[in-house]
Order: structure tokens, then C-alpha cells, then sequence
């Protein structure tokens, strides 16, 4: 159902300066972002939103 939807969602937000917006990474994705190294929306395995162009989804 919906509301299963999020469930092992993580959100991580991009550090471009020009963009900052929020993605949804499944938690296997989420899982093999380095918390050391930036994180950017082209990193986005989502190609519905790894653009920083893209808008953000809707929390």
C-alpha cells in the first residue's frame, strides 16, 4: 500500500551551493553514499531526479 512507500526511504540532500534540495535514495542506495564525501543529484541513481534542475519530491 501507500503507506509502505517510505518505508527504508532515506533522504539526503544535495550540497551543490545552487541547489540544496532533498532526494528520496532507497536504503540500498543511501547505504553506499560515503557520509564523508559530498553528495550530489547527479550521484542519484533515480533518473527522475538527479538533475538539480529537477524539482524536489513532495515529502
Amino acid at each position: 500500500g501507500v503507506e509502505n512507500m517510505y518505508v527504508n526511504k532515506v533522504w539526503v540532500q544535495c550540497e551543490n551551493e545552487n541547489c540544496l534540495k532533498w532526494r528520496l535514495l532507497s536504503s540500498e542506495d543511501s547505504a553506499k553514499v560515503d557520509h564523508d564525501e559530498p553528495w550530489y543529484c547527479f550521484m542519484n541513481t533515480d533518473s527522475r531526479y538527479n538533475n538539480c534542475s529537477i524539482s524536489e519530491e513532495d515529502f
